[in-house]
């Protein structure tokens, strides 16, 4: 499968890295097909990124946050959330739209990393 974004070219920094991740099926464009590389990643897109690396399956626990309903990787979300690799800010919020950090980041990895060992 080609893979193609309206603002990644072959002189595009990282170019071959992020098509083959895309081609992967780890990431994904925009509705517009931009992939935004300039953007920073939001906590919603970074547990999407973790559960297409992975292979977290799950998602089906009743949620406690009052954030997530109809976000478009509540599922993801909620697989994370039940492998033990995320959490949410707080008892009551996941935060979707927050960037995350990347202490944050690291603790998915490193979590995500022996979860899969």
């Amino acid at each position: 499968m080609t893979v193609s974004f309206a603002d990644v070219n072959e002189s595009t920094p990282h170019y071959e890295e992020i098509i083959a991740a895309a081609e992967a099926g780890i990431f994904s464009g925009s509705t517009t097909n931009y992939f935004h590389g300039e953007r920073e990643l939001r906590r919603e897109e970074a547990a999407a990124i973790f559960v297409r690396s992975f292979d977290f399956t799950g998602g089906t626990l009743s949620s406690s946050f009052t954030d997530i309903e109809g976000r478009p990787f509540a599922e993801e979300i909620m697989a994370l959330c039940e492998a033990g690799i995320i959490e949410g800010v707080n008892e009551a919020e996941f935060a979707p739209e927050q960037t995350v950090t990347r202490r944050e980041f690291a603790l998915m990895l490193s979590r995500a990393l022996e979860a899969a060992h």
